[in-house]
């Protein structure tokens, strides 16, 4: 429930009564009210600024009182009963439509409390109301981003791209309720739907063009490459795993290359690759146990691979005797066992 929404559900709300009240009871929510000492309300700056603009006077329930809060709480339960449950809504389109329809049966029976017709009821109220604006308002709020060098900024627990020459630039957002844009001073660079997914990256492949363009590798990474014969093998799949600290993680992996030989990180890699282990804490244990502890290790087993030809046993040749030469050396021969003396 942000801002943008809840105004924007407040300005429907004030379309299908047909005009504002004058004065309006909220609860004590984030989105209305800012801070509260007793009876002193401090609201939200965006509710006091859309306040005036609809000409009402916004006023707080006192916390944890049932005498001003009742009446808005056993309204949702009646809601719940007796249009919510049993429904079944494909999309927010659907169960909207249906709740309109609801609100037309329902507003022209007889009430259980005032014992009359809610709409007759309202024809009389309604003149009490001021008149909305005769254009509508377009509610959206501001807010500021930074890009990263990866031409990335974040908004609502999302990553999102940008054109490449805007990396590492502040970037102002226009959040409307179901989008925002993107702009650097008045120029509009980009426009995202909003989106409840959270842990997302939102690309656009052409915000990246000619980015990497004839770009050199860095020292450091010349530096991982030159450690052994296995460490560009090893890089991708360090690449894959450690996306987020790859650079600590490289440079933790260099540094050993002070205390262990060529050979030894070359051994090293190698197990690590074919466990499919990546990692420095992994490398240096692995390290450690071929020095001090090599047993400790589980002995690689090489497969053979598929189209490989299995090994061809030389032939050895057998000398072929008759029986009779076995039964003469049998006959003649003196066989002696425990029980003979």
């Amino acid at each position: 429930m942000t801002f943008t929404v809840f105004l924007n559900c407040l300005y429907r709300a004030f379309e299908y009564m047909g005009g504002v009240p004058k004065k309006i009871l909220f609860d004590n929510a984030k989105v209305v009210v800012s801070k509260r000492v007793g009876s002193v309300v401090r609201f939200q700056a965006d509710l006091l600024q859309f306040a005036a603009l609809m000409r009402f006077r916004p006023d707080a329930c006192w916390v944890k009182d049932s005498e001003t809060k009742g009446k808005v709480e056993s309204t949702v339960g009646y809601v719940h009963r007796d249009f919510y449950y049993g429904r079944n809504f494909a999309d927010l389109e659907t169960m909207n439509r249906q709740v309109r329809q609801w609100c037309d049966e329902v507003n022209r029976e007889i009430h259980a409390t005032t014992q009359e017709v809610p709409v007759e009821r309202w024809a009389a109220e309604r003149a009490c109301l001021t008149p909305l604006p005769q254009k509508k308002p377009v509610l959206f709020r501001i807010q500021r981003a930074k890009v990263n060098k990866a031409c990335l900024f974040s908004f609502a627990k999302n990553q999102y791209s940008v054109p490449k020459e805007y990396a590492r630039q502040y970037v102002r957002l226009e959040i409307y309720e179901h989008e925002f844009r993107v702009l650097v001073e008045n120029t509009e660079i980009s426009r995202w739907p909003r989106t409840t997914e959270r842990g997302r990256q939102f690309l656009i492949q052409e915000h990246y063009h000619g980015r990497f363009k004839g770009a050199k590798q860095s020292a450091l990474e010349i530096q991982f490459r030159g450690l052994c014969p296995e460490a560009s093998t090893y890089l991708e799949g360090l690449r894959e795993s450690r996306g987020n600290s790859l650079r600590e993680q490289m440079q933790q992996i260099v540094g050993l290359s002070g205390k262990y030989s060529t050979d030894e990180m070359t051994q090293a890699m190698s197990r690590a690759l074919q466990y499919r282990s990546f990692g420095y804490d992994v490398l240096q244990r692995i390290l450690r146990k071929q020095r001090e502890v090599p047993s400790s290790l589980p002995q690689a087993v090489e497969r053979p691979s598929a189209q490989a030809e299995a090994p061809r046993l030389p032939r050895v040749g057998v000398e072929t005797r008759d029986p009779s030469y076995y039964a003469v050396r049998v006959g003649s021969a003196t066989w002696k066992t425990s029980s003979m003396d």
